[in-house]
């Protein structure tokens, strides 16, 4: 069976992708100064904008998954990129670093699971890593950048977890 999935380029064609809808409800809309958001999300944009997206990425032939699952109170979970990082060999489930966003990882782990895709390892503890701080350089070489969302811990937990699979 061939693989479904994969994550060691940040410019190979995409061939399969996994979103998030954005907020939907003005209750979750209500929380965007908690979120450093300079003003309220217009959220038919926002919707709209959504839709859009998914179809340029249908017409360059991605096949578009939408990650199931409400994230109610959860303004950046449509970020899906940042509770996880996909290898070829499965996902690293990180630990956010912003409070906030803390929760998020569970949900985009299950969301992977049910798309066939394995998981490697789970950040933990006082390890704080997001995929956002992250990017394929080649198929051997993550870049991850420290920040007040990624510490060392974090990236010490990511390096174990990477050990071999990047080879």
């Amino acid at each position: 069976m061939a693989r479904t999935f994969g994550g060691h380029s940040m410019v190979a064609p995409l061939r399969r992708v996994l979103v998030r809808r954005p907020a939907e409800t003005e209750a979750e809309a209500r929380a965007w100064r908690e979120f450093g958001y300079y003003h309220p999300p217009d959220l038919a944009r926002a919707a709209k904008e959504h839709a859009h997206f998914v179809d340029l990425l249908t017409e360059a032939g991605a096949e578009v998954r939408v990650a199931d699952g409400a994230q109610p109170g959860r303004l950046d979970s449509i970020f899906v990129y940042d509770p996880a990082i996909t290898t070829n060999e499965g996902a690293i489930i990180c630990r956010m670093g912003k409070p906030l966003r803390r929760g998020e990882e569970h949900s985009i782990a299950q969301a992977l699971l049910a798309e066939g895709v394995p998981i490697l390892a789970t950040i933990h503890g006082e390890g704080t890593l997001e995929g956002g701080d992250t990017f394929w350089l080649d198929e051997r070489t993550l870049i991850v950048g420290r920040s007040y969302r990624t510490n060392d811990e974090g990236i010490r937990q990511l390096r174990h977890a990477l050990d071999g699979i990047a080879e």
